[in-house]
């Protein structure tokens, strides 16, 4: 696996993307990474991984900021032993990218940048200014605008209940 730290040092002409900070990497991050994995392979295609550094709700509310399981450099060697990724792509989580809409993010480093052809996330995934860009937003920006031949795609829900970073940060009792 590949890791880079800024964006304007990785480019790539098609890919599939997965994007997250998949702190622990639980059991619902496998999940996100073997459906990266299938999808990468079935359309011939390497994947990538953008993470960022730090969690951005600790650069926006640094106060209610989760308190991490594992430190950057655990996640990317996690990530590397889960064999799904091509490409690790860690941004630092700045002003710049928290003002970022929704469409400038997919526009100006998912496309451009990562040359990205499908987009794998969980069900809860937001990006983009105020977190617009949710699962729907997402899908009808990429029928909009960017892939009409092949639309994003997410990981539907997962049953009985979905796996979040949070549950695994509180301490058992």
């Amino acid at each position: 696996m590949q890791v880079t730290r800024q964006a304007d040092r990785l480019r790539l002409a098609a890919s599939v993307v997965s994007i997250g900070t998949f702190d622990g990497v639980h059991r619902g991050h496998r999940d996100v990474l073997a459906a990266l994995r299938n999808a990468g392979r079935t359309l011939g295609l390497p994947t990538v991984l953008l993470t960022f550094d730090p969690h951005p709700r600790a650069f926006l509310q640094p106060l209610s900021a989760p308190r991490m399981i594992s430190t950057v450099d655990d996640r990317i060697a996690l990530l590397a032993q889960s064999g799904a990724v091509d490409h690790c792509l860690v941004l630092p989580f700045d002003r710049a990218l928290s003002e970022a809409s929704a469409d400038d993010f997919v526009r100006g480093l998912l496309l451009s940048r990562l040359g990205m052809r499908r987009l794998v996330v969980g069900a809860n995934f937001r990006c983009g200014r105020g977190r617009q860009g949710d699962v729907d937003y997402l899908a009808s920006l990429a029928r909009r605008m960017v892939m009409p031949s092949s639309p994003c795609s997410c990981m539907p829900p997962m049953q009985p209940a979905p796996m979040y970073a949070v549950r695994q940060r509180k301490p058992a009792a």
